[in-house]
């Protein structure tokens, strides 16, 4: 849900951004200083309601301007200042970069959207009727591997390490609640899919 929101807020900043530039005299377009007190006040405004510690922002509209900044706290045991270069989970981000690099080696034909999913993990439930595509496509049937009681332990214990192996047995051992592969889209965490 938090990375929804920023999505929204995300594009409240741009719509601030572009409405409210000037020119520095050098051939420099910065934003200007209200358009900085609104982004500012949105995100201490955001920060607070999604009760986020830490948040680094970027807004570039070319043409127009450049407001990058890096807000509140990035360690609540030590206080530290959250700082540009820290890193930040990147969570379903990497779907995108996951699903391009599977298509790129699907171009080069080292594999086919036609794979099934038993070529790789011969022993999770219903693999020899999932596809590749049924994945990408978040088609394949499969129960997401974060329950609610999954959910709220994580969002409890942040610092919990989740693997990839983890993932994939937990939404194996929800079996009861797949359903055939290629009949829903429903997002979902595991393996690409829901």
């Amino acid at each position: 849900m938090i990375s929804k929101i920023w999505l929204i807020a995300v594009g409240a900043l741009l719509q601030l951004a572009i409405s409210g530039c000037d020119d520095d005299g050098e051939g420099n377009k910065n934003f200007s200083a209200d358009t900085v007190q609104k982004l500012d006040s949105t995100i201490a405004t955001e920060m607070q309601t999604q009760n986020l510690p830490g948040v680094v922002v970027g807004v570039w509209a070319p043409g127009e301007g450049t407001y990058v900044v890096a807000r509140g706290t990035a360690n609540l045991a030590t206080g530290r200042p959250r700082q540009m270069n820290d890193p930040f989970r990147i969570a379903s981000i990497s779907k995108t970069f996951i699903g391009t690099a599977i298509l790129q080696l699907v171009d080069e034909g080292k594999l086919a959207t036609s794979d099934k999913l038993a070529k790789w993990y011969p022993a999770f439930p219903n693999a020899d009727r999932i596809t590749i595509g049924d994945l990408l496509r978040m088609r394949s049937g499969i129960a997401d591997s974060a329950d609610q009681a999954f959910l709220e332990f994580y969002y409890d214990n942040p610092l919990t390490t989740l693997t990839a192996e983890d993932m994939i047995n937990r939404s194996a051992a929800r079996v009861a609640e797949f359903v055939p592969p290629d009949t829903v889209t429903k997002y979902a965490n595991a393996l690409l899919s829901g």
